[in-house]
């Protein structure tokens, strides 16, 4: 899970020093160029990820079956996005650049960078993560590490390439990634294409393509239309916003592949089933715990670290990580539909119903209230998604996954009631209002461990303790 955090916090973690290198007006740039990223790797990867994960485990210790498995859908994903790729750059890179008003060669080795990346994912890292090789799991994710932050660096901050050499630091980490990924695997290449496994991947993976762009509506497209109605200066504070609120995202994203594999086994197994119980109020629980965090100290850290030029940045954080973890929520039903109950077919309503929700409202809203509805339009957006999806998962589960709901719920709640009180009461524009917020953060973890299943499990360590003092009475 470490890892996995690490690999995506690098734009994060850097954000300080970037914002001291990139004017807002070329940060917006690279805001427009990564939502179009993420859609061109929804477009590329066909949902061919879960469906790679969860075929390998399916198909147990039978190697001969996983090694044609993995041949036939490997072989056909790389060399899909291959073509797309070279098509899309050749035909479709520069009016897209024209239309954005990006530069054309980091347009195009964005579009590279989303296809390498995306094969990386769908093949080598699906099966690592399907055989639970941690070991060669955190290699590869730490060559991520260590690849790009030095490289954006170079590019950007040394060289000053800007836009372009932020995308080329991706193109070249996610060409470094595929290559490692595909020998760390250690895969018996062979040609065994098989049409009967390649339609079964695609009937899992293909209804989750819509899933995806609906996906990517609800996380990136507000950029796209920021970019349509006001400056690049407001899209890159817009886009320095979503950057710090990323370790929502972080976090939710990691524990949920930490716990894919239990979801794989509640497929026959009742004990994992009844363990998926408590796993979940404990993910909600952290999910809940770092968005409150970030809403607390995002503000006067933007407020006080940040060129002024950014200031605008800091009114938009606390909504953007509300709607992360409404996010880091769905994450766990998703995880029952796709991995548990393999159902996948009718979840792309849900997901397209949230997403037209939240593009129109963006369409309406934006041009008269500006970026800050945007932001409040994501956590609309993310929260239609959970209810409709943990409704789903109710009728596609059967039996039901049993979530701690009460608890779940009366934690979620002193969480955000504590961290809303903070933000109203505290100011974020001093060092003693930095102290504080944290202070109120501190204080809820204690709160949320001493109610929270964590607190279930100290409670019982303290009567175990008891039970042995007493010589075995309770």
């Amino acid at each position: 899970m470490l890892a996995s955090v690490l690999q995506r916090a690098i734009p994060f973690l850097l954000l300080p020093l970037f914002v001291r290198f990139l004017t807002p007006a070329e940060f917006g740039q690279i805001g427009i160029l990564t939502t179009f990223v993420a859609a061109f790797g929804v477009a590329v990867g066909l949902g061919l990820e879960t469906a790679v994960f969860r075929g390998y485990v399916r198909r147990g210790a039978d190697m001969a079956a996983r090694r044609a498995f993995v041949s036939t859908v490997a072989s056909f994903a790389a060399s899909f996005a291959v073509m797309v790729t070279l098509a899309v750059i050749a035909i479709g890179a520069p009016p897209l650049s024209a239309a954005l008003d990006v530069p054309v060669d980091a347009t195009g080795l964005a579009l590279a960078g989303a296809a390498l990346n995306t094969v990386a994912v769908t093949v080598p890292l699906a099966v690592l993560r399907a055989r639970e090789q941690l070991g060669t799991y955190l290699q590869l994710t730490g060559l991520q590490v260590i690849a790009i932050p030095l490289l954006t660096i170079l590019f950007v901050v040394i060289l000053a390439w800007g836009p372009t050499g932020w995308m080329l630091a991706y193109a070249l980490s996610a060409s470094a990634l595929l290559i490692r990924g595909f020998v760390a695997i250690r895969h018996e290449w062979r040609w065994q294409f098989n049409a009967g496994l390649l339609r079964d991947a695609l009937t899992l993976g293909l209804p989750l393509v819509p899933h995806g762009a609906s996906h990517w509506a609800l996380a990136a497209s507000d950029r796209a239309i920021l970019g349509a109605f006001l400056p690049s200066a407001e899209v890159g504070a817009y886009y320095a916003a979503f950057l710090f609120s990323l370790p929502v995202n972080l976090v939710a994203i990691a524990m949920s592949q930490a716990t894919q594999p239990v979801f794989g086994e509640a497929a026959v197994s009742p004990d994992a089933r009844s363990k998926l119980s408590y796993l979940s109020a404990t993910q909600a629980a952290v999910v809940g715990w770092t968005a409150t965090v970030v809403a607390l100290v995002g503000q006067p850290i933007i407020r006080l670290a940040f060129p002024t030029e950014y200031a605008p940045a800091a009114d938009y954080v606390p909504w953007l990580a509300l709607g992360a973890a409404l996010f880091g929520l769905y994450l766990m039903p998703m995880n029952a539909i796709s991995i548990t109950a393999g159902r996948t077919a009718l979840v792309w309503l849900i997901t397209v119903t949230a997403a037209l929700s939240n593009v129109a409202l963006n369409i309406l809203l934006v041009p008269r209230f500006g970026a800050i509805a945007a932001a409040i339009n994501t956590t609309i957006g993310y929260g239609m998604l959970l209810i409709g999806v943990f409704l789903y998962s109710r009728v596609v589960c059967q039996p039901p996954i049993r979530y701690e709901l009460p608890r779940t719920a009366l934690e979620l709640l002193v969480i955000a009631g504590a961290g809303a009180i903070g933000i109203a009461l505290v100011p974020a524009d001093s060092v003693a209002g930095l102290i504080g917020r944290t202070g109120i953060a501190a204080l809820i973890a204690a709160v949320g461990v001493a109610i929270g299943p964590f607190g279930r499990d100290l409670r019982i360590a303290a009567a175990s303790i008891r039970t042995a003092r007493n010589g075995g009475d309770p």
